[in-house]
């Protein structure tokens, strides 16, 4: 029938096609969620019932939420002939930021290095050639290792205590193959709370996205909360909701930006609450409290928080560019003098009657509007050199080309996107952009930066301004103690701080197969005291018992007693590192279970006649577990029809496929790696166990994750446990398969394993210190990844040659 119904930011329209008749709204009840699946806000759906009175609208609401989201270019669409370049093993490395292995000049825009503390290697290039997957017991390792490189001490740091349990200075050490006794720790259980809540009526919509955020959460324990005077009393839960059963769920990231928020910049507070739930667990943590006010962002929809110790806000943000702005920014007004301060916001006035405009599709400025509205609203946001960036709440920046042509679509301010603001002695305002060249309105629409000289065409009047707040009502400084989280940023950005514009330098490091008193005394002693990030762990749950260090990709229960140490000493360790300013790294299995010993195969009356590092049971495709709760048959892993005890497929060496092309398609996700037994994670059982244990993590302090083997699982149902936490940082393990868009959006970063190739290439196999320059200037490792997605290990344990002693953790 030619009916057009289509959301899109800020506004809404409804056209009858055949009759010319349209109806259009424009108003913040329209701020749909930007680059996420979401509903059609209640505002849309009036004028599409108004655009029924004009002769009806035939689009379902289907085709409307089609609408809000084409062209996003998200999916699996880019699984082509890529082939894992090394096979997916375990291996992974840690970050630091390019400043550590590149110069300022470097193109890296996010990515990050690792400095790895385990074993370093030669390099070689047979990937995977060194394992045996034999289909019951793997003789070199079956997984995901986390991966190794020289550590501190090899490159040439100080590193001379070495009678912690570490083989040497250079090497990062091995755990002690000596049986650790002790408890493992309890479940966590966070007392009920009572919470003070202070709530923000707004326009915006209540709706919640599709594909991001979990059923509403079930009122098991809920208490009435103590409104603050003057707002509205609401009832909560304190409990956790079971996990979502379907769909997927969108991360909420440490974004490391100043705090508080500002309005004004397309971002409003919808809530606060303050209470004793968002202060510090049992375990001294502030990580439950996170968790707390996350669960309150998703019962208010909102898309991001701001967390104090006591204090929890929940805000939504019209777009990424609007959140990265309302971070603490220096800020403009209007005219040259004033007391007054905050963020401006106002429409351009032309010579010709019109208004700078923003067409989408791609985003340009135009100078062609009749009148006022979200298309021509932009914020003025002051940089730290006295120029100006112009923020489009629903597309980005403006940013001038040398041509003089005009976008709105840049993510964050950088040179073209800055711009003198002048202010002429008739009152009007003139932008001069970068490149020395003023914005000039076009008689035919059109606007350009192309103007050498001031004319009437680039004068423009600053029309529907906003009234600043008074600097009174804004600290002076941000909020050292608060902490930013949301969906609209990324892990480990490159920048942050005031505004989003402060240079961030992330640098974590890997020690692998290190015991926990060594971890912790490293945190202490060099790692706190030298800014490291954060430090990686070998696994850290129980597991099969042997010396090699693929056994602890080997899980058989989910308690914390393994061979590098008790839950007790693991949990002193992570509160140590956190003290020191180091966050902790955990490799995160949720893939698989053991392979059985032998006796499983002729022990037809003893189900779980094997033994694990700390003495729980389990048999073929069964755990007796530590917990209680982590017990599991085979019905919980993935099964061929009839047959509990067959694996539904298999993948490994050499192929690593399973009937498809790609492995990026999930078609291995039912398949046992290595033999390996899957677990079924669409049973809604095996989610919960999961979730405990991940919980359970996160309330001792655990801030970061490697997940392993992260090809094989399905990203959907690892998103619906994993994202119920906020983050500092997610890796996946990847092998050079190019990205599907889908797992960095809702897992976390790609392990870019093609840079350390080229490191070790040039300086361990050619061994040629010429080739140091060459190495400084990479800028990039595996095709597709962007490096604002990546963490770049500088080796991995991987990399050794055949010479190495396949089972032995160590650099030689």
């Amino acid at each position: 029938s030619g009916t057009r119904c289509a959301c899109r930011p800020g506004f809404c329209l409804a056209r009858r096609g055949g009759s010319g008749r349209e109806a259009t709204m424009g108003m913040p009840s329209f701020a749909g969620s930007i680059g996420r699946r979401s509903a059609p806000p209640v505002g849309c759906l009036l004028a599409l019932l108004l655009a029924l009175t004009l002769q009806g609208c035939d689009a379902t609401q289907e085709q409307l939420e089609g609408e809000a989201v084409s062209g996003q270019g998200h999916g699996d669409m880019h699984q082509d002939i890529f082939q894992p370049s090394a096979g997916p093993n375990g291996s992974s490395s840690t970050t630091g930021s390019p400043g550590g292995i590149v110069d300022s000049s470097d193109n890296i825009t996010g990515g990050t290095s690792s400095i790895d503390g385990g074993d370093d290697s030669d390099a070689s290039s047979h990937g995977h050639g060194d394992m045996h997957h034999d289909i019951f017991q793997p003789s070199a390792g079956p997984d995901g290792n986390s991966s190794t490189t020289a550590s501190a001490g090899s490159i040439g740091f100080d590193s001379s205590d070495n009678s912690t349990g570490r083989n040497s200075s250079i090497d990062g050490g091995n755990d002690s193959d000596t049986d650790s006794s002790g408890s493992d720790a309890s479940p966590t259980t966070v007392p009920t709370t009572t919470t003070t809540a202070t709530t923000t009526t707004i326009a915006m919509p209540t709706t919640t996205a599709t594909d991001a955020v979990e059923p509403t959460v079930i009122p098991t324990s809920a208490t009435t909360t103590t409104a603050m005077p003057g707002t509205t009393s609401t009832t909560m839960t304190t409990t956790d909701s079971p996990v979502a059963s379907s769909g997927k769920v969108l991360p909420v990231r440490n974004c490391y930006l100043a705090a508080p928020l500002q309005t004004g910049t397309g971002c409003e507070k919808l809530a606060e609450f303050a209470g004793a739930e968002f202060g510090l667990n049992e375990f001294g943590q502030e990580t439950t409290g996170k968790r707390k006010c996350l669960e309150r962002l998703r019962t208010v929809a909102g898309d991001t928080f701001v967390f104090e110790l006591g204090r929890c806000e929940v805000w939504r943000c019209l777009a990424r560019p609007s959140l990265r702005a309302s971070a603490f920014p220096i800020l403009v007004t209007s005219r040259p003098a004033t007391s007054m301060s905050g963020p401006l916001s106002a429409s351009f006035f032309c010579h010709h009657g019109k208004y700078l405009n923003v067409h989408s599709g791609p985003a340009m400025l135009y100078a062609d509007a009749a009148s006022e509205g979200p298309e021509t609203e932009f914020h003025i946001i002051r940089n730290a050199d006295g120029s100006v960036a112009l923020l489009h709440a629903g597309s980005g920046y403006l940013s001038a080309n040398p041509d003089g042509t005009l976008f709105v679509d840049k993510a964050a301010a950088s040179t073209w996107e800055s711009f003198a603001l002048e202010h002429n002695v008739d009152g009007t305002v003139s932008l001069k952009s970068f490149h020395g060249l003023y914005v000039s309105a076009q008689l035919d629409g059109r606007a350009l930066a192309n103007a050498g000289e001031k004319g009437d065409w680039e004068r423009f009047r600053l029309a529907n301004e906003t009234s600043p707040a008074a600097p009174s009502e804004e600290p002076a400084e941000p909020n050292p103690k608060a902490s930013v989280h949301s969906e609209l940023c990324e892990y480990q950005e490159a920048t942050g701080g005031r505004g989003a514009e402060e240079l961030r330098a992330p640098v974590f490091v890997k020690l692998w197969e290190w015991n926990y008193v060594d971890v912790a005394k490293e945190c202490r002693e060099y790692l706190g005291p030298n800014g490291f990030d954060a430090v990686q762990l070998s696994p850290i749950v129980e597991h099969k018992r042997g010396s090699q260090w693929w056994t602890k990709y080997q899980p058989i229960s989910f308690g914390l007693n393994t061979r590098s140490g008790t839950a007790q000493d693991f949990q002193e360790m992570v509160a140590e590192c956190r003290a020191a300013g180091v966050e902790v790294m955990v490799d995160l299995i949720l893939n698989h279970m053991a392979i059985a010993c032998d006796e499983a195969h002729h022990s037809p009356h003893d189900p779980a006649p094997c033994v694990g590092w700390n003495g729980s049971t389990y048999g073929h495709r069964r755990m007796s577990g530590a917990r209680g709760w982590d017990e599991a048959g085979p019905e919980y892993f993935n099964h061929q029809p009839g047959h509990l005890q067959w694996g539904l497929c298999g993948v490994g060496a050499p192929s690593y496929l399973c009937g498809s092309l790609v492995t990026t398609d999930c078609s291995c996700c039912k398949c046992d790696l290595y033999g390996l037994p899957d677990w079924n994670t669409e049973l809604q059982e095996v989610l919960e166990i999961h979730f405990r244990h991940v919980r359970e993590l996160h309330d001792m302090g655990v801030t970061m994750l490697r997940i392993d083997a992260a090809l094989y699982e399905d990203v959907g149902q690892v998103s619906r446990v994993l994202n119920r936490f906020p983050w500092d940082y997610v890796e996946m393990e990847w092998w050079g398969e190019y990205p599907t868009g889908l797992h960095d959006k809702y897992i976390g970063n790609y392990r870019d394993v093609a840079m350390s190739w080229k490191f070790a290439n040039a300086l361990a196999t050619e061994k040629d210190l010429s080739k140091l320059p060459e190495v400084l200037g990479f800028a990039s490792g595996t095709f597709g990844v962007s490096n604002d997605k990546a963490i770049y290990p500088i080796t991995i344990h991987d990399k050794r040659t055949d010479n190495a002693v396949q089972e032995v953790a160590t650099y030689k």
